[in-house]
């Protein structure tokens, strides 16, 4: 299923389930008094009107079930990924690192390196720490994307002609495609701030398009329920995040799971109680979804698993040993809920990499 969102120069394009949200930067830091921008003389007010549509956006991707991705810019706290260049930036006493009102400026786990709290990051939701301007930049946010199948990506945050730009072209060059939601971005400077989207839309979209929140939330809004969305958040939040809430959501209330490494299980409860178990075994348990094919009411999703055993799992203490192991899905979905589970995974692998023979 393909939607189209307008935008400068063309329509964009997008399959819901290969697109993403990226939140950049939405940072005290950058947003509230007291913070770098503000030590650099920049009144804030100018980045704090992208809050609200911001939070809109943001709740249209989850309802949606998109991949929503969040990014922070910090450096370590003795400085050592932050270069002196950088560092001389702001006036003295209020240069990166230093004390400020909101903690040391923009160092990783200040208060003012944070997220702002109207839009921090859910359950499950990956957040990107970079050191530089472009969020490709010394991360793994093209792993993330590709692990997730993403092509298209919305982008939020702040400020439109640094970390907004740079991280759109970085994305270009690596073959994503970028909508810039022109309300959900900003900078101190106005005229900046006009210029940046026009570069980035001119000559075709020569680094990407340019559009509104309202358009994305309403092709978001209008489109039909897919058997696929509820799969996807199933891996997402059930498995990966490990939201209990999101398998009362997600499953009917007698869906039948069948998996030879937890055995059957009858109801949300009774699914959640066999994960349990096998989070405890591999706590970092995680399932990257390689393929999905949909046909009416069915879905098979093939997954690679991950995990470290890191507690008892068939009669085999932890050995700290780190699994993968390759398997299927089966899905059965009605009403927007799976009413049947089937999983097909290589087992015996699994038992042989901790040491079963």
């Amino acid at each position: 299923m393909e939607l189209h969102v307008p935008a400068r120069p063309a329509p964009f394009r997008f399959r819901p389930r290969a697109a993403a949200l990226l939140v950049i930067d939405m940072q005290g830091d950058f947003l509230l008094p007291g913070g770098f921008g503000e030590a650099l003389g920049n009144d804030v007010g100018e980045l704090q009107r992208t809050i609200a549509p911001t939070r809109a956006v943001l709740d249209a991707a989850r309802a949606a079930g998109l991949l929503v991705v969040h990014t922070r810019e910090g450096h370590r706290p003795d400085l050592s990924d932050c270069p002196p260049a950088k560092r001389a930036h702001g006036r003295s006493g209020l240069r990166i690192g230093e004390p400020g009102p909101r903690g040391r400026i923009l160092v990783r786990g200040e208060a003012g390196w944070d997220i702002v709290p109207e839009l921090a990051p859910g359950p499950g939701e990956p957040v990107i720490d970079k050191p530089g301007k472009g969020a490709f930049h010394a991360t793994d946010l093209e792993a993330v994307l590709r692990n997730h199948g993403i092509e298209a990506l919305f982008v939020a945050g702040v400020t439109t002609e640094v970390c907004v730009q740079s991280t759109v072209r970085e994305a270009n060059d690596r073959g994503f495609r970028c909508l810039v939601l022109a309300d959900c971005v900003a900078s101190y400077f106005p005229e900046y701030h006009r210029v940046t989207l026009d570069m980035i839309a001119a000559q075709g979209g020569i680094a990407g398009s340019v559009g509104t929140s309202a358009d994305v939330i309403a092709a978001l809004a209008s489109a039909p329920e897919t058997v696929e969305r509820p799969v996807l958040r199933f891996y997402e939040e059930a498995l990966n995040a490990g939201r209990e809430e999101a398998f009362t959501e997600l499953l009917a209330p007698d869906v039948a799971y069948f998996n030879p490494a937890t055995g059957t299980a009858r109801g949300p409860e009774g699914v959640l109680a066999a994960i349990r178990g096998l989070r405890a075994a591999f706590p970092d348990l995680r399932y990257t979804v390689e393929e999905l094919i949909a046909e009416g009411d069915r879905v098979a999703a093939r997954f690679t698993l991950r995990g470290t055993h890191r507690g008892p799992f068939r009669g085999r203490a932890a050995t700290g040993r780190t699994v993968e192991i390759g398997g299927s899905t089966h899905y059965r979905v009605a009403g927007g809920k799976l009413t049947e589970v089937r999983v097909f995974a290589d087992f015996l692998g699994l038992l042989r990499q901790i040491g079963v023979d």
